[in-house]
C-alpha cells in the first residue's frame, strides 16, 4: 500500500484542552510514513469529541430513545449545539492551517462514517426539526395535508405541537420520512461547513468522506455534492472471528 488514513478519532490529542493544539506527534508519523513512500490522508477528528468539550457543555451530545447520551462513546454529537459546531470549526481550521502546503498530505477525510447514530432526539434538535418543517411547508395546514392528517386524525394547529416520531407504534410514515430528510440535510450542512473551511487551505488535495454502505442513515449522493469523491468502507467477514462459516 502507498497511502494511510489517520486522525479521525484523535481530537483529544490534537486539542487536549480548548485552544491548545498539539500536532508534533502527527507530524512525526507523517514524516516517518513518507520515508517509506507512503502518503497520508488526514481526517478531521470531529467523530470523537474530547472530554473537555463535554465538560464545557453537556448539550454537545444528543439523546436517543432512552434519553440523553452519556459521555464515553465516539460520535453521539449534537449537530444543533452551537458549542459543538464552533469547536468543530476551530479544530478543522487549525488542522487545515497547520498542514497547508504539506506535500505528504494528499487528501482530507471529513469526520468518519457520518450519520451514526441514526437519530438525534434532544431538545435543540427538536427545535431544529420544527424550523426545518416550517421552511419546508410554510403553513401548518400544508404540513397537515402532506402528512395525511385527516386519515391519521392528527391535525396540528402550529409547528410547535410536532414531536419526534419516537416512542410509539405505527407512526405516520410521512412524519418518519420528513425526519429522515431533516436528518440528512442537517449532516449536509455539517459536511459543507467542514468542506468550505478545508478548501481555503488544502490546495489540490482532495476532500472526501466515507460510508459503510449505501443504505446508510444519510443519502451519500446528496452529501457528496460538497466533496471531490466518496469512499466505501469494506468490512470483510473473517472465518473464526465474525461468525462467518
Amino acid at each position: 500500500f502507498n497511502t494511510i488514513r489517520m486522525g479521525e478519532f484523535a481530537w483529544a490529542f490534537f486539542e487536549p484542552d480548548e485552544g491548545i493544539y498539539q500536532f508534533d506527534w502527527m507530524d512525526k508519523a507523517i514524516e516517518l510514513a513518507a520515508l517509506y513512500g507512503i502518503k497520508t490522508i488526514m481526517c478531521t477528528p470531529t467523530a470523537s469529541i474530547p472530554p473537555w468539550l463535554y465538560e464545557k457543555d453537556e448539550n454537545v451530545l444528543s439523546s436517543n430513545s432512552n434519553g440523553p447520551e452519556s459521555y464515553g462513546f465516539r460520535r453521539r454529537y449534537n449537530l444543533y449545539s452551537n458549542t459543538f459546531n464552533q469547536a468543530s470549526r476551530n479544530i478543522v481550521e487549525a488542522m487545515a492551517k497547520h498542514y497547508e502546503g504539506n506535500e505528504n498530505v494528499i487528501g482530507w477525510q471529513i469526520d468518519n462514517e457520518l450519520g451514526s447514530p441514526f437519530y438525534m432526539f434532544d431538545e435543540l434538535t427538536l427545535k431544529g426539526f420544527r424550523t426545518w418543517l416550517t421552511k419546508r411547508y410554510g403553513k401548518i395546514d400544508e404540513l397537515n395535508k402532506a402528512w395525511g392528517g385527516a386519515l391519521w386524525g392528527i391535525w396540528y394547529n402550529h409547528f410547535d405541537q410536532i414531536q419526534f416520531p419516537l416512542n410509539g407504534i405505527n407512526f405516520n410514515p410521512q412524519a418518519n420520512l420528513d425526519y429522515r430528510r431533516f436528518f440528512d440535510e442537517s449532516y449536509d450542512e455539517f459536511i459543507e461547513m467542514q468542506s468550505s473551511i478545508l478548501k481555503k487551505y488544502v490546495g489540490n488535495s482532495f476532500i472526501y468522506s466515507n460510508w459503510p454502505n449505501f443504505s446508510w442513515s444519510l443519502n451519500p449522493y446528496s452529501a457528496s455534492k460538497h466533496l471531490d469523491l466518496s469512499s466505501w468502507d469494506s468490512y470483510p467477514q473473517e472465518p473464526g472471528i465474525s461468525g462467518f462459516r
